[in-house]
């Protein structure tokens, strides 16, 4: 019999996973023995039929079972019940363990965190590529790509490039992304969700960020190079990184991608447990499906990047086909902490 503290704890390490734009789009509903996960599915243009949550809803089960291992209980998944509506991600139920056996990831889950900053162009050694490798293979729920020789790595910044470029050209986008974003200490603490300005790293560059928030104000920019040139460090910094990875999922169900979702987040506890940083590049990864959906929401010059840029993926992690293409990041070894970590809700 698993207690209701015990359950409370467990759905704490469940609240501590990575979602878009740190908006933690789901709730927790605990009965006597059992949790149920629900999604709320944010809205954005990213999310199209809720691509861009379910990877969060994956790594919240895994955060919960980890920690249900670390407090001597097996966590049993029943994904999607019958009858239990569109909302309904998960029920899950708690059986004892004979004995307490602690997870060796446990420790990194309130660790794990975005780090916006330069990593150092130190090599990755083999024995770590090999590690982490073999954590995806174990896991059976996808494969995980490594670009980390010096051409690899080019074709995979040119790749976020041409994402950051497209996303910066998006009045969409940028009306979503401004609307997470947290100004002060006070409001990321009064609301718990969304990018604390701080996360992103920006520094001296700050108020010019601030004065960006007026979409009239980029698009004029962007028709004199800004889009380019925010491309640019953003290629920078994956050039420098001591290397970029790729996870593809069999498929693009919503079972998959809930799926991949338990990947990426082991493999990020992974990664924190042998001391590296991590950041997402998603940007590319949701526009080619929403590309896939309906190629006319975008502007011939907009299409013309976001090709190049699959093609760039394809160059860089030997892809036969983009089908099932989950997460694009970079890695490596931070040279300072992040400057400031994202909040998350009260359960």
């Amino acid at each position: 019999m698993i207690s209701r503290e015990t359950l409370l704890k467990i759905a704490r390490y469940g609240q501590m996973a990575p979602s878009g734009d740190n908006l933690q789009d789901w709730r927790f509903s605990l009965k006597e023995n059992s949790i149920d996960l629900i999604g709320e599915f944010f809205s954005h243009p990213f999310n199209l039929s809720h691509r861009a949550s379910f990877p969060g809803y994956g790594a919240v089960l895994e955060n919960m079972s980890i920690a249900a291992q670390e407090f001597g209980f097996e966590m049993i998944e029943d994904l999607f019940p019958a009858g239990g509506g569109r909302d309904l991600i998960a029920s899950l139920r708690f059986l004892e363990l004979a004995e307490k056996k602690p997870h060796p990831l446990f420790p990194f889950i309130e660790k794990r965190a975005v780090n916006r900053r330069n990593y150092s162009r130190k090599e990755l050694p083999s024995q770590i590529r090999k590690e982490l490798i073999q954590t995806a293979q174990n896991s059976g729920l996808g494969q995980l790509f490594i670009a980390d020789v010096s051409l690899a790595k080019k074709y995979a910044a040119k790749a976020a490039f041409y994402g950051s470029q497209v996303m910066m050209e998006r009045k969409d986008v940028h009306d979503a992304l401004f609307n997470s974003i947290r100004w002060t200490q006070r409001d990321a603490e009064k609301t718990r969700d969304g990018l604390y300005i701080k996360t992103l790293e920006l520094r001296i560059q700050e108020p010019a960020f601030r004065l960006l928030s007026s979409w009239g104000l980029t698009k004029a920019l962007n028709f004199l190079g800004l889009s380019r040139f925010a491309a640019f460090q953003d290629y920078r910094l994956c050039l420098g990184s001591s290397a970029l990875g790729l996870i593809q999922i069999p498929n693009d169900s919503p079972k998959a991608v809930l799926e991949g979702g338990k990947l990426f987040e082991r493999f990020w506890l992974k990664l924190t447990s042998l001391g590296l940083s991590l950041q997402p590049e998603t940007a590319l990864i949701f526009f080619l499906y929403m590309l896939r959906d309906n190629p006319s929401q975008f502007t011939p010059s907009q299409r013309k990047c976001l090709t190049q840029g699959l093609k760039m993926l394809k160059e860089a992690f030997s892809l036969e086909n983009e089908r099932g293409i989950l997460m694009f990041f970079r890695f490596g070894y931070a040279a300072q902490e992040p400057s400031a970590r994202s909040l998350r809700k009260e359960i």
